[in-house]
């Protein structure tokens, strides 16, 4: 399909409700247009989305737009729709497919709103047996080409980018998928390593480039200032005051639970400002003092996000506490921002940093200011010596500490321990190699996390009836897709799993309908019969093992006692180093232990050892 740039720019005036588009957006809508794979590195307020949707959707192409946190992609989808409305004739069928929800078209839609997580879950066909190859059919090859779009690219810690680097070589280079990338930091190393000049990790002909790039520099937000740092404490006291001053204010806090966490901060403040607290009325969450975070379940979260873009877009005052879900791309433009520095394994990194502060004073002609807030240990971190008390932190100074950011290591990304799966699942679901099938029947696979997590659902009751999982018992028992639950560490599940119900998943015989068995219960099941029912000889592989932890009424009020503080339990349980065989392997196993049958089940799972075990 030809555009000319004079059509490609009356689609972005239609989007942009007559205004002319910036030169960068046209620039790579030209190189979107011309099937080229393309890199954006434009800062706040630079309209990138427009910039990568408008030519994506006049392309024709099945538009598959892939963020890094569920906050980021619930806060697009009304953007994402206005402009696919305003480019195309039709209304496009837009789906979401994450955790949290479930696309049931089967990549058929025009525009899927997806993580990576998920993702690379659809990549190698898994879900429904009988479906599970549409997924990958339609990626690769189907009639109508598939267009990947990467928002905020830069924010995948290492084992995340290491299937970022799996879908660029599988999908961008072999199978020449049209693929963008866009970030308003991407790390320079980074850019150098998807552009390839050299031809070193993507061999191809000299005449043919890897990734074009575009850049924009202009600055189009507000200021921010730098008033230095604060303790946390004296932070939740200035933050209050500042909110019931009329200002809009946000806390970003690196952990959830424990001492310095958001959920101490929250009944601080619970205790002083008890009447502005969020809360649910009519299915609706009033209030301006709002938490977000990833122990909330998911309908809250989308609940809380609805209200905090309503007081923003209204300038209403609000007080936010949220941990790094927060980071990337949210469009609120807060007047003050506290950026939790953390410390150890939870420091604030660089480019966190200028992430955080790109929620403040968002919009070209606004000022904010920032704030450092330190933990107890009250350790700065280091990129803290490019900022001065007092003044603005100019876009150079960003550059500067976004500098000191390291992006994952590409080669180290290339040789990860979860590629060796994912190559043979691949060829499996791909290349159609029969000796590999047994990888894909067993469901191998590494997403976000070495440590793989354990499923919690809530009993309640609703109007007199029992509710789990946010359905009805019987359409839970029946196994619908649950829509409300909490991703547990191994640490917190063996904690909890001594007062919660086991449930395990499983497949009907035909593999169309997902079958729930509950350990004990009116059957009084055994473990053994749960295995023999469900088909399962051995449930010790943490990431095979299909168990939930359905905590029942008087549990979830005690570890879930408010929907804005969330998952609650304090502490974790004990999980064990053991001999795995392999050098450059630590295997770790924890138990799980239940009073009523008397049950224990021992789950494992391999890490790669990090470079101090080593």
């Amino acid at each position: 399909m030809t555009i000319s740039t004079e059509e490609l720019k009356s689609a972005f005036r239609r989007v942009l409700h007559g205004e002319e588009p910036y030169s960068h957006q046209v620039e790579f809508g030209r190189e979107v247009m011309s099937e080229r794979n393309a890199i954006l590195s434009a800062g706040t307020g630079s309209g990138k989305t427009e910039a990568a949707l408008v030519p994506a959707l006049l392309s024709g192409k099945r538009v598959f737009l892939l963020y890094p946190t569920k906050a980021l992609l619930h806060d697009q989808f009304g953007r994402v729709e206005k402009i696919a409305n305003n480019v195309l004739d039709k209304s496009p069928r837009i789906v979401v497919d994450t955790g949290d929800d479930d696309d049931a078209t089967g990549y058929s839609a025009d525009i899927v709103l997806t993580n990576l997580d998920k993702f690379v879950f659809r990549m190698f066909g898994y879900g429904k047996k009988r479906y599970g190859y549409s997924y990958p059919f339609r990626l690769t090859r189907d009639r109508r080409k598939s267009l990947l779009i990467f928002d905020e690219a830069h924010a995948y810690d290492e084992t995340i980018f290491a299937h970022l680097w799996f879908v660029l070589n599988k999908l961008t280079y072999e199978k020449r998928v049209q693929t963008l990338l866009l970030s308003a930091t991407l790390p320079e190393k980074f850019i150098t390593a998807l552009r390839d000049v050299e031809h070193r990790a993507f061999p191809r002909p000299d005449t043919e480039g890897f990734f074009a790039l575009v850049e924009d520099a202009e600055r189009r937000t507000g200021t921010q200032l730098y008033s230095g740092t604060v303790s946390q404490d004296e932070a939740i006291e200035k933050a209050a005051r500042l909110f019931a001053d009329g200002r809009r204010v946000v806390l970003i806090f690196r952990r959830i639970r424990g001492d310095g966490g958001l959920q101490a901060a929250w009944k601080k403040l619970r205790g002083e400002l008890g009447g502005e607290m969020a809360r649910v009325e009519d299915g609706n969450v009033v209030g301006s003092v709002l938490a977000y975070h990833g122990g909330q379940l998911p309908p809250h979260r989308k609940r809380v996000l609805k209200r905090l873009l309503e007081l923003d877009g209204e300038k209403e005052p609000y007080l936010l506490l949220a941990t790094h879900a927060m980071e990337v791309g949210v469009d609120i433009s807060t007047e003050v921002m506290f950026c939790g520095a953390g410390g150890g394994e939870f420091m604030l990194d660089p480019d966190g940093f200028v992430q955080q502060i790109g929620r403040c004073a968002r919009r070209r002609g606004e000022s904010g200011e920032v704030f450092l807030m330190l933990d107890k240990e009250g350790e700065v971190p280091s990129f803290a010596e490019k900022l001065e008390e007092g003044a603005e932190i100019s876009p150079e100074t960003k550059r500067s500490i976004t500098a000191m950011n390291e992006p994952p290591d590409t080669a180290r990304a290339e040789g990860g321990i979860e590629y060796l799966h994912d190559e043979a699942l691949y060829r499996y679901v791909h290349d159609h190699v029969p000796e590999n099938r047994e990888l894909w029947e067993r469901g191998v696979l590494v997403t976000r996390d070495w440590e793989p997590n354990i499923e919690l659902v809530f009993s309640e009751e609703r109007d007199g009836e029992t509710w789990i999982g946010g359905l009805p018992q019987q359409r839970f028992w029946g196994g619908d897709e649950v829509s409300e639950s909490v991703s547990l560490t191994m640490g917190q599940a063996v904690l909890l799993a001594p007062r919660c119900a086991w449930v395990f998943t499983g497949r009907d015989e035909a593999n169309d309908s997902t079958v729930r068995l509950a350990l004990g219960g009116e059957k009084q099941r055994t473990l053994d019969e749960v295995r023999g029912q469900l088909g399962y000889p051995n449930m010790r592989d943490a990431r095979q093992a299909p168990i939930m932890l359905l905590a029942p009424e008087g549990v979830r009020k005690e570890i879930f006692e408010d929907d804005n503080l969330g998952l609650s339990a304090e502490g974790n349980g004990e999980i064990k180093s053991i001999y795995s065989g392999y050098p450059n392997i630590t295997r770790y196993e924890a138990t799980l232990k239940k009073r009523n049958p008397s049950t224990t089940l021992k789950l494992q799972w391999d890490e790669p050892k990090k470079p101090e075990e080593e």
